[in-house]
């Protein structure tokens, strides 16, 4: 028996739907990724602002600390210019 050759074209039906199989994987991916990148942009936005707002938040807490801060520098001056006072005084 000798060998049948084996040499065939490929159909437009076959063409077609290869074509199809490559567009819808291609759309599949940039839909994907673009979703992705989406949800990723969302999220970076997101902790963006909850930096910002921490960053205030620290903001006030620093500034009330050192007027309190401040308060006891002169508190503390005070007591001990009144103490040299009264050491003046003996």
């Amino acid at each position: 028996m000798g060998k049948s050759g084996l040499k065939r074209t490929i159909s437009l039906g076959e063409l077609i739907g290869f074509a199809l199989v490559v567009i819808t994987a291609v759309a599949s991916f940039w839909i994907s990724t673009n979703v992705r990148l989406t949800a990723l942009e969302i999220r970076q936005a997101s902790q963006e602002k909850t930096q910002e707002v921490s960053n205030i938040k620290f903001d006030e807490s620093f500034k009330q600390l050192n007027t309190k801060l401040d308060a006891l520098n002169e508190g503390q001056t005070s007591i001990l210019i009144n103490m040299q006072n009264k050491q003046d005084r003996k």
